[in-house]
C-alpha cells in the first residue's frame, strides 16, 4: 500500500530504456511545489546489457534512486496497441470480452504476452471502445532483469503515452479542450502520435520519424513526416467515427522542433499547429536548465516529465499477472502486518487503561474501606452517645413520665380533697379514692381532671356520704383513663 507523500520531500524517478538510449528524469515533490531536479541520458545502442546494468547501478547510487518511487516508462513502439469495440458498457463484461478476444490481436499466446486496457469512451447505443496494449513478455522480463541486477525494483511499468498525456495537462495547466486533439512527441528515432480526448488517450500510433532522420535533409523529413501523420489521421478516423481532431501540438526534441516549419504543417494538415518547448509551464531547478543541452535536446523527455510530476495517477499497468498477484499479496500481508501491530497496540492501550481503572478502583475501594472502618468506629461511638442522649432525654422529659401524671393530679386537686389511694394499672388508667367534706369539691376535681391532656373520659364510679365521728364526709372513687398520647409515650418509655 503506497501512502501519499507527507511532510518531508520525496524524489520521484522515471526511467526509460529503448534500443538507443537510457533516459532518467527526477522530480522533487515538495509540500508546495514540484520541480525537475535531474535529467540524464546515456547512449546504449552499442553496449551490452551487463554494461547497461553497471551504468544504472552507478547512476542509482549517484542520484539516490528510491525503488518505492521508481516508474518505468515503456516506449509505445515496444507495444502493440489496438482499439477494439465491444457491445457493452458494463466494466466486468468488457473485462471478460477483452480476455476472450485478446488472442485475435497478437500472434503470440497469452502466456507470452503482458497486456492491459482502458475504456476510451462509451456510446449512447451501448458500445464501448477500449485501448488495448499488448507487450511481449520478453521485453518486460528484460526490464525486471536489468533492475534486479542493478539493485532496484519497481511496481509501475506503464506506457509512455500516458506520460505524454500527463505532460499535456501540466503544460496547459489542466485546460485541455473537450474536443479531441493530437499531441506529437518527437523523439530521437520515432515520433509518438497520441490522440487525446479530455483525460484519456483514445488512439496511439508510432511513426519512424524523429530527430536522427532530420539531420541530413529537413525538407525531405517534412514531406515524409506529413505523409505519415496523414496516414495516422486516416487510421484514427477509421477507428474513431465522429471525433474530428481540432488541433495539433508538437513537442519533444528541441533541436528538431526549432527547425519545424509551422506554416507548412498548418497548411498541410488544415489544422492549427502549436510547437511547444518541453519545459512549457514546467518548473526545473537552475542547475537542471543549465545542463539542458547536447544529447538532452536531441530527444524527448516529455513523457518522463509527465510521469514525474503526476506520479500517483492510475494508468496502463504492464506488470505480468503473476507479479501483480505477488505484489498484491505482499501489500496485503504488509497491510495486515501493520494492522496487526496497530490492533496489538490498541489492545495494549485499552488493557492498560482498563488495568489502570481497575487498580484505581481497587485503590479507591481500599481507601473507602479504611475510611468506612474509621467512620464505623466513630458511628458506634455516636450511636452509644445517641442512646445515652435518648435515655437522658426520656428521663428528663416530664411529659412522658409517671411522675408527670401524678404531678398533673396534684396540680388540679383542691385542698379540700383527701386522697386515700392512687392505683395505676400500668397501662390504661388511674383510680383515685378519697374523701372530701364538700361534695361540690369532688365534682370540681373531676372537671379539672377532664380538662387535663393526660386523661380522657374521666368517670366517677361512686360518691357517697358517711358520718365519721359525728361529721358528714363524702367518699368517692374516680376512674381516670389515660390519653392515647400518654399511653404511647409510656410504652416507648
Amino acid at each position: 500500500m503506497k501512502l501519499p507523500f507527507f511532510g518531508s520531500n520525496k524524489i520521484v524517478t522515471v526511467l526509460e530504456i529503448d534500443e538507443n538510449w537510457l533516459k532518467i528524469v527526477q522530480a522533487e515533490i515538495l509540500p508546495k511545489e514540484k520541480r525537475i531536479s535531474r535529467m540524464l541520458v546515456k547512449k546504449i545502442s552499442t553496449i551490452s546489457e551487463d554494461i547497461i546494468i553497471n551504468i544504472i547501478r552507478d547512476v542509482s547510487k549517484e542520484l539516490k534512486i528510491d525503488s518505492n518511487h521508481l516508474i518505468i516508462s515503456l516506449p509505445a513502439h515496444f507495444a502493440t496497441i489496438r482499439n477494439p469495440e465491444f457491445p457493452s458498457t458494463n466494466a466486468e463484461e468488457i473485462k471478460n470480452m477483452v480476455e476472450l478476444q485478446i488472442g485475435k490481436h497478437t500472434p503470440y499466446s497469452t502466456s507470452e504476452i503482458v497486456s492491459d486496457y482502458q475504456i476510451v469512451y462509451t456510446s449512447p447505443d451501448g458500445y464501448s471502445r477500449v485501448m488495448l496494449v499488448i507487450v511481449h513478455r520478453d521485453i518486460i522480463n528484460r526490464y525486471f532483469r536489468i533492475l534486479e541486477k542493478a539493485g532496484l525494483k519497481t511496481d509501475r511499468i506503464t506506457l509512455n503515452s500516458e506520460g505524454a498525456l500527463n505532460w499535456c495537462h501540466i503544460a496547459y495547466k489542466n485546460k485541455i479542450e473537450n474536443a479531441p486533439f493530437l499531441f506529437i512527441d518527437v523523439d530521437y528515432t520515432t515520433s509518438n502520435l497520441v490522440f487525446i480526448l479530455q483525460n484519456k488517450v483514445i488512439f496511439n500510433r508510432v511513426i519512424s520519424f524523429g530527430f536522427s532522420q532530420s539531420i541530413e535533409d529537413i525538407d525531405k523529413w517534412h514531406k515524409d513526416f506529413i505523409e505519415e501523420v496523414n496516414r495516422s489521421f486516416y487510421a484514427y478516423q477509421n477507428e474513431m467515427i465522429n471525433k474530428e481532431i481540432t488541433k495539433i501540438v508538437i513537442s519533444g526534441s528541441e533541436r528538431l522542433t526549432a527547425k519545424l516549419n509551422d506554416n507548412l504543417l498548418r497548411d498541410s494538415f488544415k489544422l492549427p499547429v502549436e510547437i511547444a518547448g518541453q519545459f512549457k509551464n514546467i518548473y526545473a531547478t537552475k542547475e537542471t536548465l543549465d545542463l539542458y543541452g547536447g544529447d538532452l535536446k536531441d530527444m524527448s523527455l516529455s513523457s518522463l516529465i509527465g510521469f514525474a510530476f503526476i506520479y500517483n495517477k492510475d494508468s496502463i499497468s504492464l506488470l505480468p499477472q503473476e507479479v501483480r498477484m505477488e505484489r498484491s499479496m505482499k501489500k496485503r500481508a504488509k497491510t495486515l502486518y501493520f494492522l496487526g501491530i496497530l490492533l496489538a497496540f490498541i489492545l495494549i492501550v485499552i488493557s492498560g487503561i482498563f488495568l489502570e481503572k481497575i487498580y484505581n478502583k481497587e485503590s479507591y475501594l481500599n481507601k473507602l474501606k479504611k475510611r468506612a472502618s474509621s467512620i464505623k468506629d466513630r458511628a458506634d461511638e455516636l450511636d452509644k452517645m445517641m442512646k445515652k442522649i435518648q435515655v437522658t432525654k426520656a428521663r428528663s422529659d416530664a411529659r412522658g413520665s409517671v411522675l408527670n401524671m401524678f404531678y398533673e393530679i396534684y396540680r388540679v386537686i383542691s385542698p379540700d380533697i383527701y386522697l386515700a389511694s392512687i392505683s395505676f394499672d400500668g397501662k390504661h388508667s388511674v383510680t383515685l379514692r378519697g374523701s372530701s367534706k364538700v361534695m361540690a369539691e369532688v365534682f370540681k376535681f373531676v372537671n379539672e381532671l377532664e380538662k387535663s391532656d393526660h386523661f380522657d373520659n374521666v368517670k366517677t364510679k361512686y360518691v357517697s356520704k358517711n358520718l365519721v365521728e359525728g361529721q358528714e364526709t363524702v367518699e368517692f372513687e374516680i376512674i381516670c383513663p389515660l390519653s392515647a398520647a400518654l399511653q404511647r409515650t409510656l410504652r416507648e418509655y
